[in-house]
């Protein structure tokens, strides 16, 4: 279970929020029933393992803990902007090099700091994953404009 999750319940419930607006320019859009199933909840289980449950944790000795700058209060270290680093440059694999796949990277980067800061401030993936899910749920809502903002 978290730690601190006092603190994180009125964060994560703004990064609910702001996951179900920024989703709506996420430029994902799976098809078939195969690959929604996996982009909703396969990759991001995958993904928030790897990237906050193993690379986050492991880094974390090689560089410290030491605060950055705080996003919402939630602390931002250089292992927090390494493995967001590390998360944009692997959802380059959904698109070709290009200035949309930059916006897309940034997006994800972003995205990345939030999930990486709230895994440091909880000392846990649970909140982290859950963001993770409802992004990638709601991409796919507005992909397939079942909902429009």
């Amino acid at each position: 279970m978290p730690l601190h999750y006092d603190k994180a319940i009125s964060i994560f419930s703004l990064l609910i929020v702001i996951n179900v607006i920024a989703a709506r320019f996420s430029g994902y859009n799976p098809t078939g029933k195969y690959n929604i199933i996996n982009f909703a909840i396969t990759y991001p289980v995958v993904e928030e393992i790897i990237f906050r449950g193993l690379i986050l944790p492991n880094i974390e000795p090689l560089f410290g803990s030491n605060t950055l700058l705080e996003v919402l209060y939630m602390p931002v270290t250089i292992p927090v902007i390494i493995t967001a680093i590390l998360f944009a440059i692997c959802h380059l694999q959904y698109y070709k090099l290009s200035a949309q796949s930059m916006r897309f990277m940034i997006l994800a980067f972003l995205g990345g700091i939030l999930l990486g800061a709230i895994t440091v401030m909880t000392k846990s993936i649970l909140l982290s994953l859950i963001l993770h899910i409802v992004f990638n749920s709601f991409s796919i809502l507005f992909s397939k404009k079942i909902i429009k903002i």
